[in-house]
């Protein structure tokens, strides 16, 4: 069985927790509305600080309008509305690989 390297392991920890995240808030969305709006909180502090500078970015664009508008089930909402932080996330996934590499001596930047 091949080892993970440090930092495949704190990339692929920190996507699981964020793919966790998504579920909770599609399901959050899905049954229970009420107090669904506070997931987006979660969502924003886990993807952080990208979630700060993409925000605005992707308001701009209208995606945020486009799934308000089209979008018909709950499920589908909060899964859309994780999509727009998926950037965020693979940016700290990236953030978290590099470091991993640099703990473990630089062997696996080759």
């Amino acid at each position: 069985m091949k080892r993970f390297k440090p930092g495949s392991k704190w990339a692929l920890i920190y996507l699981v927790i964020f793919m966790v995240y998504v579920l909770v808030a599609v399901c959050s969305i899905a049954f229970d509305s009420a107090t669904s709006l506070l997931v987006g909180i979660l969502g924003a502090i886990i993807t952080l600080p990208w979630s700060l500078l993409l925000g605005p970015i992707l308001d701009s664009l209208g995606y945020i309008a486009w799934y308000d508008q089209f979008v018909g089930h709950p499920a589908v909402y909060g899964g859309l509305a994780a999509i727009g932080l998926l950037p965020g996330a693979l940016v700290n996934a990236c953030i978290l690989y590099y470091l991993g590499a640099r703990a473990d001596g630089g062997k696996q930047l080759d």
